[in-house]
């Protein structure tokens, strides 16, 4: 994803990139995120995580390679 698509961002590309890698690979609510990240010392409130997903999920999922079933 280039830094184009983060423009107008509060959060650094790296933080929104790991909110979406980690939300979407295990099964961890919005707010055990936001709490993970207040312990890391970054304030993110869980409904920026939601709109952070609805907005990149697309993208970044299109620009991923998909291993499924190809790996057996």
């Amino acid at each position: 994803m280039t830094k184009n698509e983060f423009k107008w961002k509060h959060f650094s590309p790296e933080i929104i990139l790991w909110c979406l890698r980690w939300y979407g690979s295990t099964p961890m609510s919005y707010a055990n995120l936001s709490d993970m990240l207040a312990e890391r010392g970054i304030s993110v409130n869980r409904s920026t995580i939601y709109r952070w997903f609805i907005e990149y999920a697309l993208l970044w999922s299109s620009k991923t390679v998909h291993l499924d079933g190809r790996l057996n």
